[in-house]
């Protein structure tokens, strides 16, 4: 006769392993909203899990990217912050991002890549917007061209 101990315990873990199998997987808005609350919370590696495995949905989100984006910047892997932000950018032209991606640059070290960006017809959609151009002005000094970042 089994042990009554070990059945219950086989059953229950019979039994969760079926519900996981049976459980809907999370669609990627679900687990990008997801994510944003984890990040809002403070749980920074939960935010990662979800956002990583949304982008596994759709690569080129750029929702995702920048949530990802945000999640690394609130870490402090401004370099992995930047290059998520580039790729949200490649996606969709969103000024926010542009202000994110300019402070990742700044952090990281690459002010002279910020500069350079300043001039590309690409990132003219943010030519207005008054926190980017404080980012620019900003490289521009660190660059040594304090000039041009009094213009700016």
């Amino acid at each position: 006769m089994p042990n009554p101990f070990k059945r219950t315990l086989l059953v229950s873990a019979m039994l969760a392993v079926t519900l996981a199998a049976c459980s809907k997987p999370l669609s990627h808005d679900e687990l990008l909203q997801r994510a944003q609350g984890a990040l809002a919370a403070g749980k920074l590696n939960e935010a990662v899990i979800d956002a990583k495995t949304a982008l596994q949905q759709d690569t080129r989100s750029a929702e995702g990217r920048r949530l990802l984006g945000e999640v690394f910047l609130r870490q402090r892997k401004v370099d992995e912050a930047a290059i998520e932000f580039e790729k949200s950018l490649e996606s969709s032209k969103d000024v926010e991002v542009a202000v994110l991606y300019a402070e990742a640059l700044l952090e990281s070290g690459q002010a002279q890549k910020l500069v350079t960006l300043y001039g590309d017809p690409d990132f003219v959609f943010a030519a207005d917007e008054p926190e980017w151009l404080a980012g620019v002005a900003r490289a521009q000094a660190l660059s040594g061209d304090t000039f041009t970042a009094d213009d700016t």
